[in-house]
């Protein structure tokens, strides 16, 4: 059977039920949100790490705490933001993505357990690190009119401990690193394995002679495009350490000597490994034959530019401004346009593209997806103010003006809610008693 019968006939026949051009666009979205921190979570465990071993040396505490547990909550929304590319991903490329599960069930069935023992191993020595080396800045409770004896107690407290992890933490933390890179890795197979319609018959029949239906076998595995992402965590959380000294700047209990120190640590890792990540990428460009391809090569010398950008834009002091922020994001998401070029690209090779799916058109479905995405927004615009304003400060917010904004997003965002369920049980209510 040649590739495009193949692509054809394991696609879904129920078609798609919203715009493969809008599924698309979402799905290049989605999964640049969820490697933003993914690529948190591999690179605050490297740098963590590294700051373990000089656990002598008390900036390198504060480095290592305040890495190990953006590791932690990174790993926790990764995991979360992951699901809607993954949707996505099933929905517009179902026969290569279930064709690549089956290839490798086993790998994937072994994804779930590697990442929650990833998850515990990392939290354990995060849970360590928080009694053993004190904090960057402070993180007790805050008064309305806090004095400097209040930050100098405050302080005094968060550095209260042993000052020592051990060897046993460390070595918990060295294992939820390798077990993350290798649900990276997993991840990996899946997605590239993806990528070769044209041998998955010689994969599945071992060249036509024996059925493979175990699930245990590997068929395919790129170590550039592997190492491009590896090596761009490192990048990402270099700007991610220089962000942590800008916005904690204002804060007048925090440590300035900390905050100086994360700050060119995250210079030197943008520095050191964003060349090695636009290196990888090239070579996988090259062994890929995808240099000629200018959808695909041009999305990944659009995120270089951005990355090159969001390093530019940093101030003299190596601090990361909002717009070096954006710079990064934008980054990431030509990153992910880069693989959704990769994969359109080859897939179009054989005659097959996510726009040939039959389409039946949900007016609700669709107008009702997009109505929860904009409560998510709007909820997520509320708590990442609050939350913002609120870091910044060692004392509670006080002033009237920003209080006041606040309450108006608050009921701007429980307002759609209340909207949202009403349509949504209402009309449930309707379907159940009312059927056509």
């Amino acid at each position: 059977m040649d590739p495009a019968t193949l692509l054809s006939v394991l696609r879904s026949p129920s078609g798609v039920g919203m715009y493969p051009a809008v599924i698309q666009l979402l799905y290049v979205l989605t999964w640049a949100v969820h490697i933003t921190f993914i690529h948190l979570t591999i690179g605050g465990l490297f740098v963590a790490l590294y700051a373990a071993f000089r656990r002598r040396d008390p900036l390198a505490q504060k480095l290592a705490r305040t890495s190990v547990k953006t590791a932690v909550v990174g790993l926790s929304l990764g995991v979360v933001f992951g699901v809607a590319p993954l949707l996505f991903t099933q929905v517009i490329y179902d026969s290569g993505w279930y064709t690549a599960n089956t290839l490798s069930a086993w790998w994937v069935i072994a994804f779930i357990p590697v990442v929650i023992a990833a998850y515990y191993l990392i939290y354990a020595f995060y849970l360590k690190a928080r009694r053993a080396f004190p904090a960057a800045v402070p993180e007790g409770a805050r008064t309305k009119a806090a004095s400097p004896a209040a930050f100098a107690e405050a302080a005094a407290t968060e550095t209260a401990g042993p000052r020592t992890v051990g060897g046993g933490g460390i070595a918990a933390l060295f294992g939820g690193l390798v077990l993350v890179l290798f649900a990276g890795a997993i991840m990996h197979i899946m997605a590239y394995q993806a990528l070769f319609p044209d041998r998955w018959i010689d994969w599945y029949t071992a060249g036509g002679t024996t059925m493979h239906t175990s699930g245990l076998f590997v068929y395919a595995f790129n170590a550039a495009r592997y190492a491009l992402f590896v090596l761009a965590a490192l990048f990402v959380y270099g700007l991610y350490l220089q962000a942590y000294a800008w916005y904690f700047a204002p804060r007048p209990d925090a440590d300035r000597d900390a905050l100086r120190a994360f700050a060119g640590t995250g210079r030197r890792l943008a520095a050191v490994f964003g060349p090695f990540a636009v290196l990888a990428g090239f070579a996988y460009l090259a062994l890929d034959g995808l240099l000629g391809r200018p959808a695909v090569a041009g999305a990944f010398l659009l995120a270089v530019a951005f990355g090159a950008l969001a390093v530019w834009s940093t101030d003299r002091d190596g601090k990361t401004p909002p717009r070096a922020l954006a710079f990064g994001f934008l980054a990431e998401l030509a990153l992910s346009a880069f693989r959704e070029a990769d994969r359109f690209n080859r897939y179009g090779a054989f005659g097959h593209t996510p726009y040939d799916y039959p389409l039946h058109l949900s007016p609700y479905g669709f107008f009702f997806f997009l109505g929860t995405f904009a409560v998510g927004i709007a909820f997520f615009a509320f708590l990442l103010r609050l939350l913002f304003r609120a870091g910044r400060s060692a004392d509670v917010v006080t002033d009237d003006q920003v209080a006041a904004a606040l309450g108006r997003n608050w009921q701007l965002s429980w307002g759609l809610l209340i909207a949202w369920l009403i349509v949504f049980w209402g009309l449930g209510l309707a379907v159940v008693f009312f059927p056509l």
